[in-house]
């Protein structure tokens, strides 16, 4: 019974995460991962980001994980 209610759990928590994909970051910049999708689709989620800042995403240098790191500029 305790083992189906940690499972119950991590299946709530996961389903919770799992519900909005998108950059970590600041108004300062930020990170986006490959699960994001191509190219495109990472520098469209990171200019997503930034815009909540009324700023625009300039994409830096990736990271060993191919997650790729951000700018947020005016």
């Amino acid at each position: 019974m305790r083992e189906t209610m940690l499972l119950l759990v991590a299946a709530l928590s996961l389903a919770a995460c799992g519900s909005t994909i998108r950059p970590a970051g600041t108004a300062q910049g930020g990170v986006v991962t490959p699960i994001l999708g191509t190219d495109d689709q990472q520098l469209l989620a990171a200019q997503g980001h930034c815009a909540r800042y009324r700023k625009n995403a300039r994409m830096n240098q990736a990271i060993e994980t191919g997650s790729v790191m951000f700018d947020c500029t005016r």
